[in-house]
């Protein structure tokens, strides 16, 4: 089987966070102004992905 299951109970061992609190307010600032995703990031020096993922939260 190559699912893997989230037990309950169990912590995530997801990464840490890279993008503190500031520059998260500063990305979700700039996209509400208007920006891309992909421009905010480039803007902000973070990784596009990240951008993403943290814009879904």
């Amino acid at each position: 089987m190559s699912h893997r299951r989230q037990l309950f109970g169990k912590k995530k061992t997801d990464r840490p966070r890279v993008i503190g609190p500031a520059e998260l307010a500063a990305l979700r600032q700039l996209i509400d102004d208007g920006a891309s995703v992909a421009g905010a990031a480039r803007t902000l020096k973070i990784g596009r992905s990240t951008a993403y993922d943290v814009g879904s939260d």
